[in-house]
C-alpha cells in the first residue's frame, strides 16, 4: 500500500491506516459491536465499500484524472469520459457501474479493505 498524505485524501489515508492496524477480525467488530443478528452485516459492508469509492472519486477531484484513473481500472473511453465530467455528488457516483466495475470487491480487498461479512462468519464460527 502506498502512503497518502493528508492534501491527498484525508479520508483513505486515515482509514489505511485504520485497516494497517487491524491483524484479527475482532478489533474491527469491536468497533461495531460484535451481533449474532446478522441481517446489518451485508449493509454496512455495502455501506464500507461505497464509502472508500466515494474517497477515491473525491480524491481524484479533477476530470482530466477520474478520466485517467477510469480508463486505467478497464472502463471504457466513452463511459470515462460521460462519468468523468458529471457534476453529480461524490456519494452518487460512488454507486454508478462505472465504479463499481473499476474499483471492484476485489480490487478493494487488494487495496485493504476488509470483508465485514467475512469478519463477521469468521468471529461467529462459520466456515466462510
Amino acid at each position: 500500500m502506498a502512503d497518502f498524505s493528508v492534501a491527498e485524501g484525508a479520508e483513505l489515508w486515515h482509514f489505511r491506516i485504520f485497516c494497517s492496524r487491524i491483524s484479527t477480525p475482532t478489533p474491527i467488530l469491536f468497533c461495531f459491536g460484535i451481533s449474532e443478528y446478522y441481517r446489518p452485516i451485508p449493509e454496512l459492508d455495502e455501506w464500507l465499500r461505497r464509502r472508500i469509492r466515494m474517497c477515491y472519486w473525491k480524491q481524484w477531484r479533477w476530470p482530466r484524472t477520474k478520466i485517467s484513473h477510469l480508463l486505467a481500472l478497464g472502463v471504457s473511453l466513452k463511459t470515462a469520459i460521460q462519468h468523468g465530467v458529471s457534476s453529480k455528488s461524490y456519494w452518487h457516483m460512488a454507486r454508478t457501474p462505472a465504479m463499481q466495475q473499476a474499483l471492484n470487491n476485489d480490487w478493494l480487498q487488494g487495496q485493504g479493505v476488509p470483508n465485514i461479512k467475512q469478519l463477521w462468519c469468521k468471529a461467529q464460527g462459520y466456515s466462510s
